[in-house]
């Protein structure tokens, strides 16, 4: 099967190709804007990939059934929607999380209307679901950083057995650029040995609660010693287990113009692509601006954070919501500099100009009145 390496599309399809390519094989989606772009693009390609199904779900509630089995059985598989989608789901999240079987979701927040939102912030990287369990988040700025980040994401899942999520947005889901696809990294990914494949022949594994240490329920709960954990239920050193994976999660982010900055703007996704452009400008007239934008936004980049704050005068967060990341971002600097807030929610974006204003506030350059 021939492919081209460049691609001129729009975001929501480069995601499907790179799934493609990285072997994915089950693609759940409900169709919900600009996910049905991702559905038809998968039909349309699938066939020609062995292995890759034809197949939908009837709801978000379904695929979060579908996600469960076929990544038990050792499959690849992905769910797309947008925050609503995720809420559906977040049950058998909870399930998958704590039996540890790996898959990919793409999450397209959205306001009330088509618009550009990051009010899914909490959502993904506090509660995607019940319990203790977590994602790992990772926020691309464009549609070439979502291809590469969608290819590692497979990765990430397998080799942590966990849900990895790709925080996109709606203005993400609009973009159309050129992009390039590469082989997808596998040195390094264990054997999924503990796959229920219902091979015969080989010892009973007395199904994925066994297999997983994360399966837990209350028919199997039983207390006993553990050399690290020393004695304590099967569930709770099955979650503290799953504690220390999540803080070996690799953390990521990008710095812009923060060898001299006094003043850092923290942003992630869309709103740190509108700020780039301000940003470069603003260091031609003199203004010693920087930024930090996370790419992991679970892990969240804290030490980094911290350690910039104790050279900065002040750090700003811009969000499109209320206030989400702005907390994270508090917590990180742990009282080392100042720290303000700009959102714009309900599916608002700044403008350069007002995006300019905000910062030259922030350094004192223009007087805003009362």
């Amino acid at each position: 099967m021939e492919q081209k390496d460049l691609m001129f599309m729009r975001a929501p399809e480069a995601l499907v190709e790179a799934s493609l390519r990285a072997g994915c094989q089950l693609f759940c989606a409900y169709p919900i804007t600009p996910v049905e772009d991702m559905a038809e693009y998968w039909v349309k390609r699938c066939g020609e990939f062995p292995g890759a199904l034809p197949h939908f779900t009837e709801s978000e509630l379904e695929g979060g059934a579908y996600l469960y089995g076929f990544a038990a059985s050792g499959g690849r598989v992905a769910f797309a929607s947008t925050g609503t989608g995720i809420s559906l789901i977040s049950e058998s999240l909870g399930w998958i999380m704590d039996a540890e079987v790996p898959c990919v979701l793409f999450n397209f927040p959205r306001a009330g209307g088509l618009s550009i939102s990051q009010a899914d912030y909490n959502q993904a990287t506090k509660a995607p679901s019940h319990g203790d369990g977590k994602c790992l988040v990772l926020a691309p700025m464009g549609t070439q950083e979502a291809v590469d980040l969608t290819m590692e994401a497979y990765y990430l899942a397998d080799y942590y057995r966990n849900p990895v999520m790709v925080m996109c947005d709606y203005t993400l889901g609009l973009t159309m650029e050129v992009v390039e696809f590469a082989p997808m990294k596998t040195e390094g990914l264990p054997p999924k040995d503990w796959a229920l494949t219902g091979d015969r022949g080989r010892a009973r594994r007395g199904g994925l609660a066994s297999a997983a240490p994360g399966g837990v329920t209350a028919a199997n709960v039983a207390t006993g010693v553990d050399e690290s954990f020393g004695t304590m239920s099967r569930g709770e050193r099955s979650a503290r287990r799953r504690a220390d994976k999540y803080k070996t999660f690799p953390v990521r982010y990008e710095d812009f113009f923060m060898e001299d900055a006094e003043l850092a703007v923290v942003a992630y996704g869309t709103m740190a692509r509108m700020i780039l452009p301000v940003l470069k400008q603003l260091r031609e007239e003199g203004l010693k601006v920087g930024m930090i934008r996370p790419i992991t936004l679970f892990p969240f980049p804290e030490e980094h954070i911290n350690e910039a704050a104790g050279r900065l005068q002040k750090v700003s967060v811009f969000e499109c919501n209320s206030g989400q990341m702005v907390e994270d971002v508090q917590r990180s600097v742990n009282g080392r500099c100042p720290v303000e807030f700009y959102g714009r929610p309900g599916g608002a974006a700044p403008s350069p100009q007002e995006i300019e204003a905000e910062i030259k506030r922030l350094v004192g350059k223009v007087e805003v009145p009362a």
